[in-house]
Parts: structure tokens; C-alpha cells; sequence
């Protein structure tokens, strides 16, 4: 399988650093390629975060002013990076729905990634 080309992957990035409204759940097809790639393995996860770092520094300091990232340290995002794959990753979990019944999470892993990454930037 080849992998994901720079190009898709900060096609996301650009999506999810300025995604004040979580909007990029609801267009979750058009980067499922490139999150599929980014859970696939441990070396493709973390490729996925080695590439997130990059693209964080490839703009100056005013370039990030306009983006919302993980964290500002990349040693502070790789953590954040492995607590978000934890979650994602795990098997069986439960989410409480809207009537506060605890449920199976039937969620797929890409969304799951998607909304782990908004609320570790957003919140």
C-alpha cells in the first residue's frame, strides 16, 4: 500500500487547525483516506504525527497565529498524539448517548481520530 500523499495529509491539517465548529466530522469522507493511513500501524500513526509536527512548523510564528494546533511544544503534541491514540484505539468502548444510557461505541476509529484531534486543540 503507498502511502498517503503530503498534499491530502495537509489538505486535513489545514481543515482541522482552522476548524473552530467541528465541521470537519461531518466531512469526514473526504479525508478518509488519509485518517484510515493514519491508524492503520504504529510506524503510519506515527508518521501521521511526525507529519502533523511538521506542518505546525512550517509556518512562522505569525503563519500559526492563524491556526489553532494540539499543543505549541512538539514534544507536549507526540504526548498528546499517543493519549489520543489510546482512546481511539481501544477495544469494546461506551459512550453515554443523549438519554444518559451508557451504549457501544459504534463510531468508526477515522471519526473517532477526528474528534479526539478537535477537542485536544479546541479545549
Amino acid at each position: 500500500m503507498t502511502s498517503i500523499s503530503q498534499k491530502m495529509r495537509n489538505a486535513f491539517f489545514d481543515k482541522i487547525t482552522t476548524d473552530h465548529c467541528g465541521s470537519t466530522g461531518s466531512k469526514i469522507n473526504e479525508y478518509m483516506e488519509t485518517l484510515s493511513e493514519a491508524i492503520r500501524d504504529e510506524e503510519t500513526r506515527m508518521q501521521f504525527c511526525l507529519d502533523y509536527i511538521k506542518y505546525k512548523n512550517s509556518f512562522s510564528n505569525e503563519g500559526q497565529k492563524t491556526r489553532y494546533f494540539i499543543h505549541n511544544s512538539d514534544t507536549e503534541i507526540l504526548k498528546s498524539f499517543s493519549s489520543i491514540y489510546k482512546e481511539v484505539l481501544k477495544e469494546n468502548p461506551t459512550v453515554q448517548n443523549i438519554y444518559g444510557t451508557i451504549v457501544p461505541d459504534t463510531r468508526s476509529k477515522e471519526f473517532k481520530l477526528v474528534l479526539n484531534m478537535l477537542l485536544y486543540t479546541f479545549h
